[in-house]
């Protein structure tokens, strides 16, 4: 309407004369909206998408291959953003200048001179160089859903402080609130982290009674590595989660918790002393005493692994140079826990296992400068967090009641 567009005329013209043009993408993206002349009626054009923007401005069909989803996904317009950047970075390259004007919800990239926005929730729109500087209609932002829920979860790898380590993600439909970072247990082969990654995810999700929260399984390696020596991923991937993960999946992430099964018990709890985060769930963290699983194999009274077997030739056996043996048993790592930590213990877990368990316990409880330590010992062996009905609830209560703090 002509009323409308002397609104919007006026309204940058006051920016303009405020020092707001030039160098504001808000002022900018009205002047071009006043000029294309589709800003304030909700129209957009419905003309020939350029040739210069394939894909993108195709979106319904640039997910047609996708099987069909049961139900449409959530997302977010962060998330569209992102995964606009991803997919099209010659086009939009990460690190668009975000704004808002009306209804209007977009991020400006200088190198290519290009808007792209989200009208109203509902359509997605550009204007630029490649569209004639004129508005065009991209689609409905919900047909855009799936392949954008597609890229920003499942497997990516992903690098902090140069350290780089795939991960399994899992983006809830529901607004996402908290993470969870999860971490499998022994996987000797790293051919085979991926898939326990993602059992670890699967085995994780099904616990949780609410499916509002980020989940991120880490695949740290293990082959012809030392117990711990895959902290060194293990801390890439939480200080990705907490400090970039937010802009990389475009979504608000409030808490950070951390969760792991047999050895990656033993990481989130070795962890636990060395970054604050919202909570730890550790479920038969081992190996708790790997001086005394060494020395049985020795001696001949346990399978041998590859585990003491990677450490005799670097340091003799654990009966002559006991002090490698014991410095990365878990037994060591008992002092300065930074978050409240649920332990988790099968009572009819394994025979090593269950001898250096009441010394742990007894050495956490007994610590002078820790968060507080729940232990829970229910039936269910090794697994017992995912086939105890009173440890999923434990699980689920020690999360809940961390949530409202």
């Amino acid at each position: 309407m002509l009323l409308d567009r002397i609104v919007l005329v006026a309204w940058f013209t006051l920016l303009a004369g405020c020092g707001g043009a030039g160098g504001d993408s808000t002022s900018d993206f009205a002047q071009r909206l006043a000029a294309s002349g589709s800003a304030t009626s909700g129209r957009v054009s419905q003309g020939t998408v350029p040739s210069g923007l394939p894909g993108l401005m195709h979106g319904a069909r640039a997910i047609a291959s996708l099987p069909a989803p049961s139900s449409t996904p959530a997302i977010t317009v962060d998330q569209f953003f992102q995964w606009a950047e991803l997919a099209f970075p010659q086009y939009f390259p990460p690190g668009g200048q975000p704004g808002t004007f009306q209804t209007y919800q977009f991020r400006y990239y200088p190198a290519t001179d290009l808007y792209l926005a989200v009208q109203g929730g509902t359509r997605v729109v550009a204007l630029g160089r490649d569209t004639g500087y004129q508005i065009v209609d991209l689609g409905a932002f919900t047909d855009f859903a799936p392949v954008v829920v597609a890229t920003v979860q499942g497997t990516r790898t992903i690098t902090y402080g140069g350290v780089s380590v795939q991960v399994v993600i899992h983006m809830p439909a529901a607004a996402v609130k908290d993470a969870l970072v999860l971490y499998h247990g022994t996987v000797w082969f790293d051919d085979r982290i991926l898939p326990a990654a993602q059992n670890t995810l699967d085995s994780f999700k099904r616990l949780l009674l609410r499916d509002d929260t980020l989940l991120v399984s880490v695949a740290y390696p293990q082959q012809n590595r030392e117990i711990g020596e895959g902290l060194r991923e293990a801390e890439a991937a939480l200080l990705w989660v907490k400090n970039e993960a937010s802009r990389a999946l475009g979504v608000s992430i409030n808490r950070v918790f951390m969760a792991g099964h047999s050895q990656g018990a033993y990481l989130v709890t070795r962890l636990n002393t060395m970054h604050r985060t919202d909570g730890v769930i550790a479920n038969a963290p081992g190996p708790l005493d790997f001086e005394y699983r060494c020395l049985l194999e020795e001696r001949g009274g346990a399978p041998r692994s590859e585990e003491c077997g990677l450490m005799s030739p670097r340091y003799g056996p654990a009966s002559a140079n006991p002090a490698p043996y014991r410095s990365i048993s878990l037994l060591s790592f008992t002092q300065g826990f930074k978050a409240d930590a649920l332990f988790v213990q099968g009572q009819d877990d394994g025979v090593i296992q269950m001898r250096s368990w009441p010394l742990f316990r007894q050495a956490v409880q007994t610590c002078t400068n820790c968060q507080q330590p729940v232990f829970l010992e229910v039936a269910g062996g090794h697994e017992a967090l995912f086939r105890s009905v009173e440890a999923r609830a434990a699980f689920n209560q020690f999360l809940d009641e961390r949530r409202v703090r």
